[in-house]
């Protein structure tokens, strides 16, 4: 895309802040792996959120004016899945909470 030379100096510079916002997504989806195998879940969720502000800032740029881009589906489909282990991470934190002896975890929910 960035090749592309269809796109205006506006949507050039909007995929070229994408770019960077990907490229710094993945240590922290890299981490994100380790605190699961780790069972962080809490840590884990603090990446997840991380990975799907990339998105959300992405695709922001786009939508303050440059033309949209194909780059917004992906972007779609990356807050997606990232909000769906963002569920899967804080069912298993819930998980791991403790409790106070007198109180059984299921009555809190």
């Amino acid at each position: 895309m960035l090749g592309n030379k269809d796109f205006d100096s506006s949507s050039m510079g909007c995929l070229e802040d994408c770019l960077e916002l990907y490229r710094s997504a993945i240590p922290r989806l890299d981490q994100l792996v380790e605190e699961i195998q780790g069972k962080n879940y809490k840590n884990a969720n603090l990446w997840i959120s991380s990975a799907m502000d990339a998105a959300s800032t992405c695709e922001e740029g786009f939508l303050d004016g440059a033309p949209a881009s194909s780059l917004l589906r992906e972007n779609y489909y990356m807050f997606q899945l990232c909000d769906m282990a963002l569920v899967i991470t804080s069912t298993f934190s819930w998980q791991h909470l403790t409790y106070p002896p007198w109180l059984p975890p299921y009555e809190f929910c």
